[in-house]
């Protein structure tokens, strides 16, 4: 543990005679909140991952998981959530439950793991900008899956930082993670982070090679039941590669390049698309290590932010920095000047010949921070020195592709609230010291540590409820007046739950398929379903050609297959629709070369019932107040 003086004896006191009040008192404030929102204002099923996970869960159940490939994520979290829904027997209620008590555990195990490194008073602040965290409260309450392997992977941490760190540690640390991995990838490299950390951590080299053995052994004993499913099932064991997130997400892309990337991956190629044009990669790497993933840790100029100061941009990462630089007690000499200029230089050279020079900003601050901790290396407490691996690992790695949702950052997130909570308990009563403010100093720390919950409290409501009751967002003062209104907003998934209830009456519809965007109408209506983008196809078909997938792209058709249900992703279904739902695109949200190609613009025309170019067998049974959404039975 480190021990650090904040030179303020009444602020300590305040906090150690009511820790365990208030850790508890926080987590199950948090608890009935996240229950609020979930349980009163989240009244529709709209999560489309959350269905999709759920559905592919019960496929897998009943046998069918040869004909099933999850693009991004193992199947423990599938099978988990399907398991448990045979008990529950509702889906929505299934998933927003784990969610609300996995949350709350996860705002109680980060208390104990921030005091295992810092202390009580670290802890208890940290704790509260945990609780309060926007996008941490948002999925507190969501059925999604994401909540269950982040629990799991701070479980693992909490016991991998006990000050008894003895074998029994070890292995509970490394099945606990094993079965993370069966989750959510991202936790595979928590498992890289702790191996280097186990190595490095003294010279006790022997000792380090053994506990790294032990800790490897049991992670992989944790994660074999998913590498024998996998291996069965479709002869490898991770049934997954990097090629698709890149495909989807990488900022900068040539059609050369996608190309070949959608060959491999329709081929089954293991070839890494990484590969294939070394500075395309760089340029990628960079723009996302310097610039795309920082800014959704603390919030450049997205609202997409787990910052703990998501409403101020930049500032989460000044009190960061502010805090990692107390810790180390980092001191300047003309030696570590020249080091970190020389550092910085050679960074910035980079970036102006490989990459954008918008990554600028943040490498003029991470180069000399890690420099920093590098030279302070020894000095570190172990503890800390594993948040700091597993930090500098995680983005190293996520730095391959553009990661489009903040969330996914959590694994590796905890140093930053720790080290902020760092600033407002030990720094600011030095800051008030020398303004010579020693009246009240004590009041005023807790005045400003509110102020900020308070702000964070606040993000965390207006988000919550853009999200449940979906409307443009105008400044926070119309937000206020919005949320006062008396009008009704609809929520979250409305029309879908209204179309998907009125299919539900249709004859046969369970063994119908409906093509759609989302999964939404297909769930709440209880039919299968085939998944389409309506930007596939060949410019000028006709839309009997589109809807039996004629002329779509073998990789538009394996997306499609994969996500569609029951999945198909051997093609061997390769079903026709039964009915159509077409929604407009809203083209802000689509690269140019999708919207400008195959049939989008052909089909547009669904959305005018009284085009004679709809086919004749096209029954129209709903469209939407605003014209934006058709639906159409295909008489066949």
């Amino acid at each position: 543990m480190i021990n650090m003086s904040s030179g303020n004896t009444s602020l300590k006191l305040i906090f150690q005679q009511n820790e365990k009040i208030c850790v508890i008192l926080v987590t199950l404030i948090f608890f009935f909140c996240a229950s609020y929102v979930a349980f009163f204002h989240h009244p529709i099923f709209s999560e489309d991952d959350g269905m999709y996970y759920l559905r592919v869960g019960q496929e897998i159940l009943k046998g069918n998981y040869q004909n099933i490939k999850i693009p991004d994520a193992p199947p423990g979290g599938p099978i988990f959530y399907a398991f448990i829904d045979q008990f529950v027997n509702d889906g929505f209620l299934t998933l927003k439950s784990i969610s609300v008590v996995g949350s709350t555990c996860i705002i109680f195990v980060s208390y104990f793991i921030i005091r295992n490194i810092f202390g009580f008073k670290i802890a208890i602040v940290s704790q509260l900008l945990i609780a309060t965290n926007t996008r941490l409260f948002y999925l507190s309450y969501s059925a999604l899956n994401e909540i269950i392997p982040l629990l799991l992977i701070f479980t693992s941490l909490y016991f991998i930082t006990r000050q008894k760190f003895s074998l029994q540690n070890i292995i509970i640390s490394a099945m606990v993670l094993g079965i993370a991995t069966s989750f959510r990838y991202q936790a595979l490299i928590v498992f890289i982070a702790i191996i280097i950390y186990l190595i490095i951590r003294n010279r006790k080299i022997r000792n380090n090679l053994k506990q790294v053995i032990i800790f490897s052994l049991f992670f992989i004993l944790a994660l074999s039941p998913m590498l024998i499913l996998n291996f069965t099932t479709h002869g490898t064991l991770i049934d997954s590669t990097t090629n698709q997130h890149i495909r989807w997400h990488w900022e900068f892309q040539t059609p050369e390049w996608r190309q070949n990337v959608e060959s491999f991956i329709v081929s089954g190629n293991d070839q890494s698309a990484l590969f294939i044009d070394p500075h395309l990669f760089m340029k990628n790497y960079l723009y996302n290590f310097f610039y795309n993933n920082p800014d959704k840790i603390f919030n450049f100029n997205t609202f997409n932010t787990i910052s703990i100061f998501p409403m101020i941009p930049v500032l989460g990462l000044v009190i960061f920095a502010i805090g990692y630089i107390h810790v180390f007690n980092f001191r300047l000499s003309k030696e570590r000047i020249i080091f970190i200029g020389i550092g910085v230089g050679i960074t910035l050279f980079t970036i102006y010949q490989i990459g954008d020079t918008n990554e600028i900003f943040f490498a003029l601050i991470f180069v000399p921070l890690l420099i920093m901790g590098i030279m302070n290396f020894k000095k570190i407490n172990e503890n800390l020195l594993l948040m700091m691996i597993l930090s500098l690992v995680f983005l190293a790695i996520f730095a391959i592709s553009n990661i489009s949702r903040a969330y996914q950052f959590y694994p590796m997130w905890l140093i930053i609230p720790a080290l902020s909570a760092v600033f407002f308990v030990e720094i600011l009563p030095k800051i008030f010291s020398k303004l010579k403010i020693h009246r009240n100093q004590t009041k005023l720390v807790l005045v400003i540590i509110t102020i900020v919950i308070i702000l964070n409290v606040g993000a965390a409501g207006a988000f919550s409820y853009i999200v449940t009751y979906p409307h443009e967002f105008n400044g926070i003062m119309n937000e206020v007046q919005v949320i006062l209104s008396k009008e009704p907003i609809n929520p979250q998934g409305y029309e879908r739950k209204i179309v998907g209830d009125m299919l539900s009456h249709e004859k046969n519809i369970e063994t119908s398929y409906i093509m759609a965007t989302a999964g939404g109408y297909s769930y709440h209506a209880g039919s299968k379903w085939i998944m389409a983008n309506f930007w596939e196809g060949k410019h000028g078909d006709s839309i009997q050609s589109y809807i039996n997938r004629e002329n779509w792209s073998d990789y538009d058709l394996l997306q499609s297959n994969v996500g569609s249900f029951p999945p198909d992703s051997n093609n061997i279904i390769n079903p026709t629709p039964d009915y159509i739902i077409y929604e407009k695109i809203n083209e802000e949200d689509i690269e140019a070369h999708i919207i400008n190609s195959g049939q989008y613009k052909d089909l547009m025309i669904l959305l005018d019932p009284n085009n004679p170019k709809i086919p004749s067998n096209f029954e129209l049974l709903w469209s939407s107040d605003m014209n934006d959404i058709v639906v159409y039975r295909i008489n066949k």
